[in-house]
C-alpha cells in the first residue's frame, strides 16, 4: 500500500511539475503624488483610448521606413539583444529542471579470471567477462513549493529579457528614425550654406566694383566687411558639411553598414500625416517593454525571495535505484535478476553560520531595489510622454514664429538690397539683412527636424509598435 501511494504521489508530482511556470504580476508601488490621473497633464494630451500602433506611417517618407527595416535586420546590436534573450531562456529551462526527477544510466564491464576444471586433474585459467547495469532515479519532492518558485523566477528573467529585446528593437528603430531626420537637416543646412556662401560672393564682387569704380560711399572698409561676411560663411559651410558627414555615417552604422558616408535620402524633410493617439496613462504601463522588464525582474525577485525563506525548511527527496549483474550482455534485462532498492530521506540544515538567513535579507533587500527601480522606470515613462505632448505645442507656436521671421527678413533683405543699389543705405546693412535672412531660414529647418524628432520621442515613450 505504501509502494502505490509512494508511486503516485511521483507521477502527481512530476505532472505538476511539467506545467510551465509563472510568476504572478509584481505590484507597482508609487506614492500617491506620483500617481497619474485619469488623462494626460500636457497642453495637448487629449483623453483618448485609441493606442499607438505603426507609428512610422506618420511619416510621409518611404526612405526612412527602408532605413528602419534595414537597420532592425542588420543590426549587430540587436542581434546581441536576441543573443542574450536565447541565454536568459536557456537558463529559465535550467532553473525549472530540478521539478522533473533526475535519472542516470551506468553500464559497466569487467574482465575476470578463473579457474575451470577441464577433466580428471585438469584445471585451465579461463577470462570470463562480467556485466553490471544500474539504473538510478532521484527527485526532490517540492513540499513547500521552493522549486517551484525557483523555476518561477527563470521564467520571469526570461519574459524580462524578452522584454528588453523588444525595448532594444524599438529604441533601434527611433535610433535610426532619428539619424534620418538629422541627416536631412543636415542636409538642407549645407545646401543653405552653400546658397549663403554664393550670396556673400556676389556682395564682395558688387562691392569690389563700386569701390574699383569710385563710387561715392563705398569704401575700403566696405571691402572688409564684405570680405569677412565671405570667410566667415565659407567657414560655417564647411562646419555644415562636416556635420552632414558625420551625420551619414552614425546613420550606415545604426543600418548595420560600412560607415562609408554615401548614403542617400530622400532630399527633404518628411512631413507628418496628422497626430498621433496618445492612449491612457494606465495603458503606457502594458505598451513600454522597459516598463514591463521591470515589473518581471521585480516579479522574479519576489519568486526567489520566497524561495529563500523555504530554503529554512527541511528537504524531502525521494532515491530510486535498480541494479542487474550477468556474464550475459543479453541477460542484463532479465526483470528476475534485477536487484531494486527505494529510499525516502529528509534533510534539514542546522547550522551554516548564518548564510541561510543571510540569504533571505539579501532576496528581501533586491526586491526592494527592483520594486523602486520599476516604479522609477515608469515614473520616467510618464514623465517622457508628458514632456514630448507638451514640446509638440511648443514647437508648433516656435515653428510659426520663424516661419514669420524668415518672411519678414526675406523682405527687408530685399529691401536692404534695392536701397544700397540706388546708393540710399550702406553695405553694412545689407550684410546685416542678408544674414538675418539666413540664419532665420536655418532656424526654421532646425525648429521643424525638431518637430520631427519630437514626434519620435513620443513614438519611443509612448511604446507600441512602428
Amino acid at each position: 500500500m505504501k509502494r502505490r501511494e509512494t508511486v503516485m504521489l511521483m507521477v502527481v508530482g512530476v505532472v505538476m511539475a511539467g506545467c510551465r511556470a509563472q510568476a504572478p504580476m509584481a505590484e507597482l508601488k508609487m506614492e500617491e503624488k506620483a500617481q497619474p490621473g485619469l488623462g494626460w497633464r500636457a497642453p495637448n494630451g487629449r483623453k483618448t483610448e485609441a493606442e499607438p500602433t505603426a507609428w512610422l506611417d506618420q511619416f510621409d517618407d518611404e526612405g526612412m521606413r527602408r532605413a528602419v527595416g534595414e537597420a532592425v535586420a542588420s543590426s549587430p546590436d540587436l542581434k546581441a539583444a536576441a543573443a542574450r534573450m536565447a541565454q536568459a531562456e536557456a537558463r529559465a529551462v535550467r532553473a525549472g529542471a530540478p521539478r522533473f526527477p533526475t535519472s542516470g544510466l551506468g553500464l559497466r564491464t569487467n574482465e575476470d579470471w578463473r579457474q575451470v576444471v577441464a577433466g580428471p586433474g585438469a584445471v585451465i585459467r579461463q577470462q570470463q567477462s562480467v556485466y553490471a547495469l544500474n539504473v538510478d532515479i532521484s527527485w526532490e519532492v517540492d513540499v513547500w513549493g521552493r522549486v517551484r518558485n525557483n523555476a518561477n523566477a527563470g521564467r520571469a528573467n526570461a519574459e524580462a529579457a524578452a522584454d528588453d529585446y523588444a525595448a532594444a528593437r524599438l529604441s533601434l528603430a527611433a535610433n535610426t528614425a532619428r539619424a534620418w531626420c538629422n541627416l536631412l537637416e543636415a542636409e538642407w543646412q549645407t545646401r543653405l550654406g552653400e546658397n549663403t556662401v554664393a550670396s556673400f560672393r556676389r556682395n564682395l564682387a558688387t562691392v569690389d566694383s563700386n569701390f574699383d569704380k569710385g563710387v561715392p560711399g563705398v569704401t575700403a572698409l566696405d571691402v572688409r566687411f564684405a570680405r569677412s561676411n565671405l570667410a566667415s560663411a565659407e567657414a560655417n559651410l564647411e562646419n555644415r558639411k562636416r556635420g552632414r558627414d558625420e551625420s551619414r555615417r552614425v546613420l550606415e552604422a545604426l543600418m548595420g553598414r560600412y560607415p562609408a558616408g554615401d548614403v542617400a535620402t530622400s532630399g527633404r524633410l518628411p512631413t507628418l500625416r496628422g497626430e498621433i493617439p496618445a492612449g491612457l496613462p494606465s495603458t503606457l504601463l502594458l505598451r513600454r517593454p522597459d516598463i514591463a522588464a521591470a515589473e518581471r525582474r521585480t516579479a522574479a525577485a519576489l519568486q526567489q525571495a520566497k524561495a529563500s525563506r523555504k530554503a529554512l525548511l527541511p528537504t524531502f527527496r525521494l532515491t530510486g535505484d535498480a541494479r542487474t549483474i550477468s556474464e550475459d550482455l543479453a541477460e542484463l534485462i532479465d526483470t528476475d535478476k534485477i536487484i531494486k532498492s527505494f529510499v525516502k530521506s529528509m534533510t534539514q540544515t542546522i547550522f551554516q553560520g548564518g548564510a541561510l538567513r543571510a540569504d533571505v535579507k539579501l532576496a528581501d533587500a533586491q526586491v526592494e531595489e527592483l520594486a523602486q527601480r520599476y516604479a522609477s522606470v515608469a515614473l520616467t515613462a510618464f514623465r517622457e510622454v508628458e514632456t514630448a505632448l507638451a514640446a509638440g505645442v511648443y514647437l508648433e507656436g516656435q515653428i510659426a514664429a520663424l516661419r514669420k521671421f524668415a518672411e519678414e527678413s526675406k523682405e527687408a533683405e530685399k529691401l536692404a538690397v534695392s536701397q544700397y543699389e540706388r546708393g540710399l543705405t550702406g553695405i553694412l546693412n545689407v550684410l546685416e539683412s542678408q544674414r538675418r535672412a539666413f540664419d532665420s531660414q536655418s532656424g526654421l529647418i532646425r525648429a521643424e527636424n525638431q518637430r520631427l524628432l519630437n514626434r519620435i520621442d513620443l513614438c519611443l515613450a509612448l511604446g507600441g509598435g512602428f
